[in-house]
This record gives structure tokens, sequence and C-alpha cells, in this order.
């Protein structure tokens, strides 16, 4: 059984920013929040078929990047605490990098689920040096699923990127 957590709730501080790059250039996103109690910031990335993609996240001043699955080369730097910044690099730009960023803040539990003696193969989504031996893949995966059913409150959005790159603009109208 996992642990419940209350409903996702939007936060109406919203920023929205478009920005327009060119194939290989970088892009830096920055995004904060002023809740004294969350202490992680998560991104994720929004594609054409509207599939949330975890690329990392930042807990306190550590961050955990996604190893696989992220087709771009991603940086997490900076501070998941209140009022501090949190920024997402993205290298080597390509078309399919053209997308809706969303980071979304959390406080952080070190007890997500309790299931059976599985092995993860997502250790990252709990706290480093966590013992993940007693968690199901049901309790990490999917992850756009987990992360959003979990999340205590997302900044909808903290900030969103409509990073269009010359060649490849969309989406006109977005929804989740």
């Amino acid at each position: 059984t996992g642990s419940r957590s209350p409903p996702v709730q939007p936060y109406d501080d919203t920023t929205q920013t478009q920005m327009f790059y060119k194939p290989q250039e970088t892009a830096k996103i920055t995004c904060s929040h002023s809740i004294q109690s969350y202490d992680q910031i998560f991104w994720y990335k929004a594609s054409k078929n509207r599939q949330l993609q975890l690329l990392g996240y930042m807990y306190g001043e550590s961050a955990f990047p996604e190893k696989t699955g992220v087709e771009e080369t991603v940086k997490i730097e900076g501070n998941a605490n209140k009022d501090k910044n949190c920024t997402l690099t993205i290298e080597g730009l390509k078309l399919n990098s053209s997308a809706v960023y969303f980071c979304a803040a959390r406080l952080h539990s070190a007890t997500y689920c309790r299931g059976t003696s599985r092995t993860t193969n997502h250790p990252g989504y709990v706290h480093p040096g966590l013992n993940t031996s007693n968690y199901s893949d049901s309790c990490v995966g999917p992850v756009a699923v987990f992360k959003l059913k979990n999340m205590d409150i997302i900044k909808h959005c903290l900030l969103i990127l409509l990073l269009w790159i010359t060649g490849e603009i969309y989406p006109q109208h977005y929804s989740l």
C-alpha cells in the first residue's frame, strides 16, 4: 500500500516564459518557490505526445539528474529551499527539445510507500542513501504518475517554459 498525500493543488503564482533557441545552443531555466518547509524541486519535460518525463530533481543543495531515458544533456544546479534558485540547463538543443518544461516543489518524505521486497529501478525517487529494497516498482513508476500523485503541491507552474527551437513551433494550446 502506498502512502496517501493530499490531492495536487494548483499554485496561482505562475510565470510563463517563451524562449527561442537554435539547435546546439544551451538553455537555462530557473525556478524558485516560497514555501518554508519545501526542500525539493522536480523538473519535467512534456513533449508533443503530452507524456511527462522526469529530467531530475534537486533535494536541498544536491542534484539528481536522471541518468537514463533522457535525450538531452541536462544539469541541475542551485538550491531547492525557500526563496532560492534552482536552474535546469539543457545543452546541445535539438528539434525534439521543443517542449513545455515544468518545475514542481515538494516537501521531502522518506516514506513514499511500502511494498514487496523487489528492488526498484528508480532509486533516485527516494531519499539518497535510503535502502530501496522494500519498495516495489509500483510505488515509484511510472515516473510522471507517481510524482504527480504524491506531489503535495505543484506550482502549476512555478515556471512553464515553452521552448521553441527554430523549425518546430508548438504547442498552440497545451493542457495536462
